[in-house]
């Protein structure tokens, strides 16, 4: 549950814990708070064990996430020692100032350090910003905070909206970087070390590392090796000490990685939720039960992604996507909060496979044909529909070209790729990451600096059709090999091995779908579209009708036309809802954006 929230203007004991404890619609955490001439900070009890901050007589470090250290055992991990993962960060970096962020810190966090002697403050974000820090431009005030919602809570700045972000978030579930919903806050850059002297409210940045595009590896096997060493290492280093972990098992083949790597003499509870067993489910169990692992399934509302709006849009904040939080109320219905670590195979499509490569229309029509980039990059097309104001599309259209051009200097050749990774704040279902982070100790092991880093300096062409994801899986997918994904291929196998066999399940759904359609989905994932057209729906929007009409006032140019029914794209929908209700749980703001207008 660990967020903080740094003034340099000292505040009223208590006042920023009140702030950190709003997001939490029960039960918020501890919260720690620390005041001086440097100024105030208060930091919510991180649910990672051994990462509570650290306070010496001259010194603050505070620890956002669960980061595993590649210089010590990790025995902190689960130790009853509160803030020992603190205490070795602590140390490493003072005794020798020789720390190395992209090495000694595996997956993502956020480490906020004060000098209480001279008022120094510095914040260090990880290697991709998996957990973004927002820092304020105004008035020759600092505030800076994980969590952008209280960031501008504490500076009173509620209000000042930036419609242009909020029209992004709404069109494309993410906000360009480095802007932010709020005017006079942004986002500030990943994998740097970022110094504010105590006069200053401008900080000196330095970059640790950057995603140019170079070449690394002679061959693909070489890359494959090398991805091997990272995820076993990483998974190693975490589980080191501990007898019993979670993780979460699906019908595809992240999870099936995941379990083949983790040690077998360790018990291990597998979790599915889904609304009701179905195909996913059935591959979950028998994968489950291949690799010695307990399979829990646990049943999900149909409506269950509109039951969980309003608390996980205030643990998330406005400009991220609340809907990817996809444990919430299990991690108690689970106790997904009782174990030492909970393992997930989220990124490895990202990172190894391609995902956000952009590719020509036909491999996404038929997933069963071999995967061909596409040679026109479509990303700085201007956004256009009919209904909203064009002044504010074309300004949406200068930001992200404004993004695509600086990742351009820095990958000439993949440019389209990265632009939706760097930060990761550009791709819309990193609230995976950072919302889980809020509820128990979430590990992802395609998140470690070193799969980073292979994946920015290895040929585009190796991660289509899953060739290098397969080479380096390859071992761990052995157990399983005649078993199938939910899409219905062989993951163990290439990629044209498997075509007849996505071709004939393919032809299979849709005659199905026409004389015999199933009852539930059969994926792990919800039907988007008959959510957004349910009942629960309809009584949100009209909960939060009046915040709905607020809002086509602002963006729509025909004033008798209401944004909701003009969005045709259920994802939209969803968004614009998420930002109805953060405009109806701050009416006062709500009113105070219209006054701008």
């Amino acid at each position: 549950m660990s967020d903080f929230i740094f003034n340099r203007q000292p505040v009223q004991y208590g006042s920023l814990s009140n702030i950190i404890s709003s997001i939490y619609s029960v039960a918020p955490p501890k919260i720690f708070e620390y005041h001086g001439k440097w100024g105030s900070l208060a930091v919510s009890q991180n649910v990672y064990t051994g990462f509570d901050p650290y306070e010496t007589k001259h010194h603050i470090l505070v620890i956002i996430g669960g980061p595993v250290l590649s210089f010590c055992d990790n025995s902190s991990l689960t130790s009853s020692d509160h803030n020992a993962g603190t205490k070795a960060i602590y140390e490493r970096w003072i005794s020798s100032n020789q720390i190395k962020w992209d090495m000694d810190l595996l997956g993502p966090f956020t480490a906020l350090f004060i000098d209480k002697t001279n008022g120094e403050l510095t914040v260090v974000t990880d290697i991709m910003s998996f957990i973004p820090v927002f820092a304020s431009s105004f008035d020759e005030k600092l505030i800076i905070s994980t969590h952008i919602d209280m960031a501008a809570k504490a500076a009173e700045k509620e209000a000042d909206w930036d419609i242009i972000s909020v029209a992004d978030f709404i069109l494309s579930g993410v906000v360009t970087y480095p802007y932010t919903c709020y005017s006079n806050f942004r986002q500030i850059a990943p994998a740097a070390v970022h110094k504010w002297q105590s006069c200053r409210c401008e900080a000196k940045s330095q970059s640790y590392w950057i995603p140019t595009e170079k070449k690394g590896y002679s061959t693909i096997a070489e890359a494959g090796a090398a991805v091997q060493t990272s995820l076993k290492e990483y998974v190693g280093k975490v589980t080191k000490n501990m007898k019993k972990v979670g993780l979460f098992i699906s019908g595809g083949e992240d999870s099936r990685v995941v379990l083949g790597i983790l040690p077998k003499d360790i018990s291990k509870d597998g979790f599915i939720f889904l609304e009701g067993m179905n195909r996913e489910g059935k591959i979950s169990r028998k994968a489950a039960k291949i690799y010695g692992a307990k399979l829990n399934m646990y049943a999900r509302e149909s409506t269950h992604y509109l039951d969980i709006l309003p608390e996980c849009s205030d643990i998330i904040g406005s400009g991220s996507q609340y809907g990817h939080i996809h444990a919430y109320l299990f991690h108690k219905l689970c106790g997904l909060n009782s174990y030492s670590a909970v393992f997930g195979g989220f990124l490895s499509d990202t990172f190894l496979k391609g995902h956000k490569i952009a590719k020509i229309g036909a491999c996404y029509r038929f997933p069963f044909l071999p995967e061909i980039k596409q040679r026109k990059d479509h990303y700085c097309d201007p956004v256009s529909n009919n209904f909203l104001y064009d002044d504010i599309l074309e300004k949406i259209s200068a930001r992200r070209r404004h993004h695509y051009d600086y990742i351009k200097q820095l990958r000439p050749n993949s440019a389209d790729e990265w632009v939706g990774l760097w930060p990761m704040s550009m791709q819309g279902d990193i609230p995976h990451i950072n919302g889980h982070r809020h509820l128990f100790r979430s590990y992802e092991p395609f998140t470690s600096p070193a799969i980073v880093k292979i994946a920015a300096c290895v040929p585009q062409s190796w991660k289509l059709n899953r060739r290098l994801f397969r080479i380096a899986a390859k071992p761990f997918l052995k157990p399983s090999k005649w078993l199938v994904h939910t899409d219905g291929r062989l993951p163990y196998f290439q990629w044209y091995f498997n075509l007849p066999l996505q071709f004939i399940r393919k032809v299979c759904n849709k005659f199905r779908k026409v004389f015999h359609p199933y009852t539930i989905p059969q994926y792990a994932w919800y039907d988007e579209e008959k959510l957004l057209a349910s009942k629960k729906a309809k009584e949100l929007e009209s909960q939060y009708n009046m915040q709905l009409e607020y809002l086509s006032r602002i963006l729509v140019k025909n004033k008798n036309d209401k944004l909701i029914n003009l969005l045709t794209n259920p994802v939209q929908k969803r968004n614009l809802l998420q930002v109805a209700y953060i405009l109806y749980k701050n009416q006062t703001c709500e009113r105070t954006i219209l006054e701008k207008v």
